[in-house]
């Protein structure tokens, strides 16, 4: 239960917290607090909360620079995201106990600068009193706003409008967009109303950054979900490979190809992962997360709508998925025999995952939210040669069409045939075992992604016998 005398305190502190009964230190620590000379205040505080432990003022304007001073590394925002995360009750002796856990590390992150509480309710009535006293009472210099990001964020958090409002517009401004779109992404759904009256206003200089800062916050709403129905996902790394890249599965699908091209979705997929970790913390969740293969995102866009695909890795006996037995060739939408080649009639095509499971989910952008897509008139694409590498448009691949997309598959290892010149002896059929590599093109329909064709990577078309000289790829 929080003071009764809460409110009370939170508007002292928005009216400036002036007193003819202040102390002195109390004076001296807000006069340079207004000049940001912290290191000054610091021991002004440090005085006179030697000479009265309890005063809440000190240790709210000792809070407040853990969030505005720059060397502190704004540790505070921390501790607002875990306050207004709290639940108001615990529903299991695990989360009563992680309840109490977190309370504790909250209060000694503080009592290691020096903020030293007896209970939590002191704790959080002097963290909101900083807060209070960093969004609408500290003034400023023009060129050091950029604290007052963060009491913005930790403000919206307790549900101030005006402060999700501020995140939005400095959307807007090239040296605190990226911050802002991280403290919004980080906020979730609180923010999704001030995002979407900036996005639907034309005059908002804002108004494209909140479009995208909403999609992607969305994003990472089905992220989170996908990554929860998905539990037991593995490391990708259990791939089956050449022989001379035997143990080092990265660089070897980086060789075929790989593409993680989705960087700017990083502060995204950082802070749905912050909340699915503090949610699971608070709740007495063991969290796997950490040990966990991510989920792979990719997303393009398919004439003018947006699409995402997530892709996971999942152990094949924990997976519902059925996959093809390790000497059997996979098929395409059109149940013709893919990397099957001549010479692997006799089982030594090996799919990619070695008791892995590959699946790859779609999803379209509708304006304000995300819709699952079928692939191939099915709920997602999976099985053990299903790895996706790539995933292209038309602005990344110019011979696709405004309403196609195509994914690049590791299929796994097969055996090809082709040709070798034996000099005076003419050429010779061999075979080599090598990796396929193929490319599934698809239309964006009405209710999901319609098989078109299988190809080569490259886009040319399919062949079984492949007349060069070259020598086995895989050296074997």
């Amino acid at each position: 239960m929080r003071r009764v005398a809460l409110p009370l305190l939170l508007a002292a502190f928005a009216g400036g917290c002036s007193g003819l009964f202040d102390s002195a230190q109390i004076k001296r620590a807000r006069e340079f607090v207004e000049v940001e000379e912290f290191e000054s205040a610091r021991k002004e505080l440090t005085v006179e909360l030697h000479n009265n432990p309890d005063s809440v003022e000190a240790k709210s304007l000792l809070l407040f620079m853990q969030i505005a001073d720059p060397a502190s590394g704004g540790q505070g925002v921390e501790q607002c995201l875990l306050v207004e995360s709290l639940p108001v009750e615990s529903k299991s002796t695990a989360a009563e106990e992680s309840l109490a856990e977190a309370k504790i590390a909250a209060r000694k992150a503080a009592l290691d600068r020096g903020i030293e509480t007896t209970s939590w309710d002191e704790f959080e009535a002097a963290l909101r009193g900083g807060i209070v006293y960093g969004w609408k009472t500290h003034a400023y210099a023009p060129d050091k706003m950029g604290p007052r990001l963060s009491f913005a964020f930790c403000a919206a958090l307790q549900g101030d409008d005006e402060a999700k409002d501020y995140l939005v517009d400095h959307l807007a401004k090239d040296d605190t967009k990226d911050r802002a779109a991280s403290f919004l992404y980080l906020l979730g759904d609180a923010g999704s109303a001030a995002l979407e009256k900036a996005a639907a206003s034309p005059e908002n200089l804002s108004r494209d950054a909140a479009e995208a800062t909403l999609r992607n916050m969305r994003l990472a709403r089905v992220v989170s979900e996908f990554a929860q129905a998905h539990k037991d996902r593995v490391s990708p790394n259990n791939v089956r490979t050449g022989s001379s890249d035997r143990g080092n599965a990265g660089k070897y699908l980086m060789g075929l190809g790989w593409k993680d091209d989705n960087e700017p979705l990083r502060a995204m997929l950082d802070a749905a992962l912050a909340r699915q970790r503090l949610t699971a913390q608070l709740a007495g969740e063991k969290d796997k997360s950490a040990a966990q293969a991510p989920v792979v995102v990719r997303t393009l866009k398919v004439g003018t709508t947006q699409v995402a695909l997530l892709s996971i890795a999942e152990s094949s006996a924990s997976s519902t998925a059925s996959a093809a037995p390790a000497n059997a060739p996979s098929t395409n939408a059109l149940g013709e025999a893919v990397g099957a080649t001549q010479g692997a009639a006799d089982g030594a095509f090996s799919p990619a995952g070695i008791n892995t499971t590959f699946l790859t989910a779609a999803w379209s952008w509708d304006g304000s939210q995300w819709k699952s897509l079928t692939i191939d008139g099915k709920p997602s694409i999976s099985g053990m040669d299903q790895l996706v590498l790539q995933a292209r448009d038309q602005a990344s691949e110019e011979s696709l069409g405004a309403d196609q997309l195509a994914l690049v598959f590791y299929r796994g290892i097969g055996v090809t045939t082709r040709y070798v010149n034996m000099g005076w002896y003419g050429r010779s059929l061999r075979e080599f075992k090598e990796a396929k590599v193929e490319r599934n093109v698809y239309h964006l329909g009405a209710a999901g992604l319609e098989f078109v064709k299988t190809t080569q990577a490259d886009g040319s078309d399919v062949q079984q016998v492949i007349d060069d000289e070259d020598s086995d790829p895989l050296g074997d």
